[in-house]
Order: C-alpha cells, then sequence, then structure tokens
C-alpha cells in the first residue's frame, strides 16, 4: 500500500473531497481453470472527475501484491507481483467510459481470493472487492450423451470379442469333423 500511496503523491494528487462510487458485483466471480476470467469494476464518469491523471490500481487484499497499476495513461508494470506478469490487462478503449475491469488469463487455483480494485482522480477516489472462486468440477459431469455413447462402444467391443471367440470355436469344430470324416 506505501507503494500505492507514493505514486499518488508523486504524481500530484490531493485526496479532494469528491467521493464517487466504484462499483464492484457482490457475488463472487466464478472461474474456470486454465481460462480466463474477468474481475469487474467501474466508477462513475463525469466533468468533475478528471481522467487526465487517472490512476487504476488492481492488489491482492489479503497480500497486497500489486495486480496491476494504470496510470500516466498506460498500465504501469515495474511493480507488478511476479505471478501476474503477463497474465493481466484492463480494457483501454472502456476506461473512458468508467471501465476499470481486470482481465486475468490463464487462472490458476492460487489466484482464488480477494481483489482490491482502487480507482482515484484528481477530484475522487473510491475502492471496491471483488471475490475470485473456482467453479466446482465434478467426475461425474460427463453428460449424458458420452455416457451413452461409452456404454455402447463397450457392448459393441464384448459383442466382437464375442464374435470372434464364436468363430474360432466353430473353426475348430469344423476341422475335427473333416478329420473324422
Amino acid at each position: 500500500m506505501l507503494y500505492f500511496l507514493s505514486v499518488l503523491v508523486g504524481i500530484g494528487f490531493s485526496f479532494a473531497s469528491v467521493e464517487f462510487q466504484v462499483s464492484t458485483p457482490e457475488t463472487p466471480v466464478t472461474a474456470v481453470y486454465g481460462q480466463y476470467t474477468v474481475l469487474t469494476c467501474s466508477f462513475p464518469v463525469n466533468a468533475e472527475i478528471g481522467l487526465d491523471k487517472l490512476v487504476i490500481n488492481w492488489q491482492r487484499l489479503s497480500t497486497e501484491e500489486v495486480v496491476y497499476s494504470y496510470y500516466y495513461g498506460k498500465g504501469q508494470l515495474s511493480r507488478q507481483s511476479p505471478r501476474y506478469s503477463g497474465r493481466t490487462s484492463l480494457f483501454p478503449e472502456d476506461i473512458t467510459n468508467g471501465n476499470a475491469s481486470l482481465r486475468l488469463d490463464s487462472v490458476k487455483l492460487e489466484d482464488a481470493g480477494q481483489y482490491l480494485c482502487y480507482v482515484s482522480s484528481l477530484k475522487a477516489s473510491g475502492q471496491g472487492i471483488v471475490s475470485l472462486t473456482f467453479a466446482e468440477e465434478k467426475v461425474d459431469d460427463v453428460p449424458t450423451r458420452d455416457k451413452w455413447m461409452l456404454a455402447l462402444a463397450l457392448i459393441i467391443l464384448e459383442f466382437g470379442i464375442i464374435l470372434i471367440l464364436a468363430k474360432a470355436v466353430w473353426r475348430k469344430e469344423g476341422s475335427q469333423q473333416r478329420t473324422e470324416l
């Protein structure tokens, strides 16, 4: 957090009296291992809030690791935690519309937890918390169609084995009858 405050002071931010509400989802974001997910965060845009010195900072709530920082109009990744390197981005074309959402690629189990989205401008600041969880994967979640296809394949395999055995027995019996004649 000290790093973040020094950035704010370093680029001339004052904690003005204008407050605004940073919006994050109340329910956890559910991720699928190895896929990307979006941690949603938005802020109001109006004439009182200057976007020219906007700061967006994403951090892990429990460890205060820097997940992604945006200021001076671009991502500032020199203080980013190495475990998020190359896996995070904002939606730069939507920042002027109040979108501070974070895209997290190649989600890992250790990414689960709470994230702080902090947004600040020359005249206002606010923050919100996003929880990230994982979808439960069940072995039993094989679609019914696939279960039937597997069952059919096993039946066909068993039938094939029975035919091969029957043919072998038939040949053996046939050769024994020919030798008796």
